[in-house]
């Protein structure tokens, strides 16, 4: 009936308003997003749409993407599937006081994520699920991005909250682009007026000059 029934809410916590130092600890290990397993202590709400990613795989595979024994392997299989990780990432690894003495096996041909899952997911799930599980938060589906998906089009034509909130959504981006075109039209404008009223002044410089030459 789709409807997706959230529980456990054991390792959960609240994001403070104003930033601050969050526990790396809060997610079974299996659905962990990288940041978390590096020691991360200022992530947001990027690691729940990597879980949701892990969801969507195991659902795929009927099994878990990463059913690791310990952090370290969790790693190992994150990247045997994604390649290496972001330099930053990899910075966060060798700074962490619980890795000291371990080294980061690197993987040197990863089975890439379109070779496991592209042809077994149709096209809207595939693009949902690979943006879902970036190495980097950064680059992951913000809230937005999820809901306006191509993923759930149809979800969306049947729910009449959600085809206003488009409309809202597409009439903003008019007014902005509107707004733009005029701000950009004023500059334009102010920049002629500039120019004209810089060549006038050479202008009756020049004039000024040949007045006085010639009564010299």
């Amino acid at each position: 009936d789709l409807q997706v029934k959230v529980c456990d809410f054991g390792f959960t916590r609240s994001l403070p308003q104003k930033g601050g130092i969050l526990t790396d600890y809060v997610a079974t290990r299996w659905y962990r997003a990288p940041e978390l397993l590096l020691g991360c202590t200022n992530y947001g709400k990027e690691i729940d749409f990597w879980a949701v990613g892990c969801i969507m795989g195991e659902i795929t595979d009927g099994k878990a993407m990463f059913p690791s024994e310990n952090e370290l392997e969790q790693l190992y299989m994150i990247q045997k599937l994604f390649g290496s990780l972001p330099q930053n990432m990899l910075e966060m690894f060798s700074t962490n006081p619980r890795f000291t003495g371990y080294k980061l096996e690197q993987v040197q041909k990863p089975e890439t994520f379109e070779r496991k899952y592209y042809g077994r997911l149709n096209k809207p799930a595939f693009s949902f699920m690979k943006a879902l599980l970036k190495l980097d938060p950064r680059e992951r589906l913000s809230g937005t991005d999820v809901l306006f998906h191509s993923y759930f089009d149809d979800l969306r034509a049947e729910d009449p909250e959600f085809t206003n909130q488009n409309q809202k959504q597409n009439q903003n981006q008019y007014q902005n682009q509107n707004q733009n075109q005029i701000q950009n039209q004023n500059t334009i404008t102010i920049k002629i007026k500039f120019k004209w009223n810089q060549n006038q002044s050479n202008q009756n410089q020049n004039q000024n000059q040949n007045q006085k030459q010639n009564q010299n």
